[in-house]
């Protein structure tokens, strides 16, 4: 342990003793969000219910952003559409695709001349395998941004699979100019087909070398720090961890003043928390419970860090981290002060905390 993270530890082991109380069932959630625009149909979220709470509270605080601006009457539209796409993107990487195509379709009314909403409309009908609609959001794309590489890449792809082939050779096509006049040099071997929350990256089929250096994009088209965000939060949502890990850790390193960095501090510390690299993880989580200690991702850092220090085997450090929890954020919701599974004070020997199968400690 480093002496940072023993120094806190020392710091919380007090004579608190660990209480545990039956966690609230979650209810599902079915908010809506209706706007004031006649000319677009209200949206709503679909049943979270079967979603981890972490999820659900990710979910419902866009939502909520969502409904402050649109009951602001002077809310740009702009900024309105910014938030049914964030809300929208949030939804197509849990495979809520139905859902999310409604929240996309706002963001393309309020914004219309925004790449991003018919970029993103193309993936759901791509993945719902309607690839009529597909290949008419992503030549839509290419009006509003002509020689995007990424929507290129998809469009040609949804041209195979239409079995067009010298519609979808136009489209490579268009990329091997596009890229030469970037300058560079042989495109680097396709990746892998990915899973639906990595919507930006393609395979690329029958393409022809490039010049030297090339290099194709792997970010959502405008690379913003929310959707680079909201693309790291889908390898969480996909479980896959290491991938997560590595584009939260990019993030942090791309953007250390933004916004979204305690949340994103947060969801590094539960990837490498999902990878049983637990002392890591108490680091990272111990970071947000610091730094960042009036965020909305504190309450569940300090409840994250009390397990990790049990998985640790830091027993009195741990018992005292999750006693804490009640004290230092009295508003937290009950699932977090009392988590279901939380260590009695009988229970102190093992903290009643079970380590996932095959994990040590670290």
């Amino acid at each position: 342990m480093t002496k940072r993270l023993a120094a806190v530890c020392a710091s919380l082991v007090f004579a608190a003793a660990c209480t545990s109380q039956p966690a609230p069932p979650q209810a599902a959630s079915t908010s809506s969000v209706q706007t004031s625009t006649p000319a677009l149909p209200p949206v709503a979220l679909p049943d979270l219910s079967g979603m981890e709470p972490s999820v659900q509270q990710q979910m419902r605080d866009r939502s909520a952003a969502l409904t402050a601006k649109i009951e602001n009457a002077g809310t740009p539209p702009g900024d309105l559409a910014e938030s049914y796409g964030a809300v929208g993107n949030l939804l197509l990487a849990a495979e809520y695709r139905d859902a999310a195509e409604a929240y996309y379709l706002h963001a393309q009314a309020l914004a219309p001349n925004d790449m991003r909403w018919p970029y993103y409309l193309g993936h759901v009908y791509r993945l719902r395998g309607e690839l009529a609609e597909s290949a008419a959001s992503f030549e839509r794309a290419l009006q509003l941004q002509p020689n995007d590489i990424a929507a290129l890449v998809w469009l040609g792809d949804v041209h195979l699979d239409q079995g067009k082939p010298e519609q979808a050779d136009q489209s490579y096509t268009e990329i091997l100019k596009t890229i030469g006049r970037k300058g560079g040099g042989p495109v680097p071997p396709p990746p892998a087909m990915p899973a639906p929350a990595q919507m930006p990256s393609a395979p690329i089929r029958n393409v022809a070398p490039a010049p030297a250096g090339a290099q194709l994009a792997t970010l959502p088209p405008s690379a913003s720090p929310q959707d680079e965000y909201d693309m790291a939060y889908g390898y969480v949502l996909h479980k896959d961890y290491s991938l997560a890990e590595q584009s939260f850790r990019d993030f942090l390193k791309k953007y250390p003043n933004q916004r979204l960095v305690p949340e994103a501090q947060y969801w590094l510390g539960e990837s490498l928390f999902q990878q049983q690299r637990y002392r890591d993880a108490a680091e990272s989580f111990l970071g947000v419970s610091t730094k960042f200690e009036r965020s909305g991702k504190a309450p569940d850092a300090l409840l994250r860090l009390g397990q990790s220090l049990a998985a640790m085997n830091q027993k009195e450090a741990a018992c005292a981290t999750l006693a804490e929890v009640g004290r230092k954020y009295p508003r937290a919701s009950a699932s977090v002060k009392h988590p279901a599974g939380a260590p009695r004070s009988s229970e102190r020997p093992g903290l009643g905390l079970r380590r996932p199968s095959g994990s040590t400690s670290s």
